[in-house]
């Protein structure tokens, strides 16, 4: 990248030594090229190195017998599941579908039945252990198609990791106990899916399983405690299980991938997904992002729910189950594929809109746009 040297600049750096000259070219040349590599940059962040790890642990996951048997384990089933020591990356051998005693089918066709499509994840479900060790990159493609939604709790659940015993024991514990943030998570509730069906009674028993899982949550990570954008993420995984397993689940979630690093009092690292995020739309929509600058509007104006809800407060319900499936298996990455997608669908929309405009578009008309052709942000 040329720069353009001032007199007096040409001054100082000609009285400098040459190494100290070299150690700054240097160190100025290493951060250009990470400014540059923006999308490689978020393959190496720590949350995905993270998710890749604990991906390894995932692969020694036994399911029980009765997920072996012809037919379809429960959710309860997953509970007894055990795990052995986690194989490294580099003892796992390669997933050809030719290894695999039992091969994970492969959908070609969007014209797939939901008939066909459940004896698919039966078939998968039946030998989890084997699928998932020796061929997790189909088994990966199957997830970012869409996980049934009749067996969705189950597999979330196998994804996020080995059912941990002694945290469920917890459980029970910590939701009587007194917690401090109890008021103001009562006063986000009505605010949280106000128009499903689940949650949209007060008091009912979709908030007031909500209300636990949070207590329970912020009184087992006081480091964090409670944030709102959390209850959307929470509410998600009720829809699809019991209160304890969204509690263990909800835990994989902020540790294992590092969702908890969002919700900290301080959000130092949401402000720097704002700014990957901000570096990536200039890289693929310069004049989108001229645009943006022009009219004042921030970044975290408009990706703040994204990130801290998971497009749940900003997208469809289908979308959202979609997009947590595969943020199960791709980590963080997905939040900036999938707002990329939007950005791009959008885009000459956007290119005409003033500030009033376009905050309304991500606010409310974001949802309508999508809502009848969920699948586009997963082609793009």
């Amino acid at each position: 990248m040329a720069t353009n040297i001032s007199k007096e600049e040409n001054t100082i750096i000609s009285e400098m030594k040459e190494d100290d000259l070299l150690r700054k070219l240097e160190e100025q040349n290493r951060l250009l090229e990470l400014d540059s590599r923006y999308t490689q940059k978020i393959e190496r962040t720590e949350s995905n190195a993270s998710i890749r790890e604990h991906h390894e642990q995932i692969l020694s996951t036994t399911p029980t017998d009765s997920v072996i048997m012809e037919t379809l384990p429960t959710s309860s089933e997953i509970n007894s599941s055990s795990i052995s020591t986690p194989p490294t990356s580099s003892t796992l051998p390669v997933p050809t579908t030719s290894t695999l005693p039992h091969p994970v089918p492969t959908i070609t066709t969007s014209e797939t039945s939901e008939e066909e499509l459940l004896s698919v994840w039966s078939n998968l479900l039946k030998n989890w252990e084997e699928n998932v060790k020796k061929n997790f990159k189909n088994v990966r493609n199957l997830v970012r198609r869409g996980i049934p939604d009749p067996l969705r709790g189950m597999v979330w659940q196998l994804l996020a990791g080995p059912h941990d015993e002694e945290l469920k024991k917890k459980y029970p514990l910590l939701i009587i106990e007194s917690c401090p943030f109890e008021k103001q998570i009562k006063r986000d509730l009505d605010r949280t899916f106000p128009e499903h069906s689940f949650f949209k009674d007060r008091d009912g028993l979709g908030q007031e399983s909500l209300l636990s899982v949070m207590k329970a949550y912020s009184l087992y990570d006081r480091e964090v405690g409670y944030c709102q954008g959390s209850l959307f993420i929470a509410g998600l995984l009720l829809m699809h299980m019991p209160e304890e397993e969204t509690f263990c689940v909800f835990v994989h979630l902020m540790n294992h991938y590092k969702l908890r690093e969002l919700y900290k009092p301080t959000m130092a690292d949401l402000g720097l997904r704002f700014y990957q995020l901000e570096n990536l739309v200039e890289e693929f929509f310069p004049k989108l992002d001229i645009h943006f600058k022009a009219l004042g509007f921030q970044t975290s104006m408009y990706s703040s729910s994204w990130f801290l809800t998971m497009f749940t407060s900003t997208l469809p319900l289908c979308i959202s189950f979609r997009i947590m499936d595969t943020f199960l298996t791709d980590g963080v990455e997905v939040i900036f594929r999938i707002g990329l997608a939007l950005l791009e669908h959008s885009y000459d929309q956007l290119m005409q809109l003033d500030l009033e405009d376009m905050t309304k578009h991500f606010q409310k008309e974001m949802k309508v746009i999508h809502e009848n052709d969920p699948d586009s942000l997963f082609e793009k």
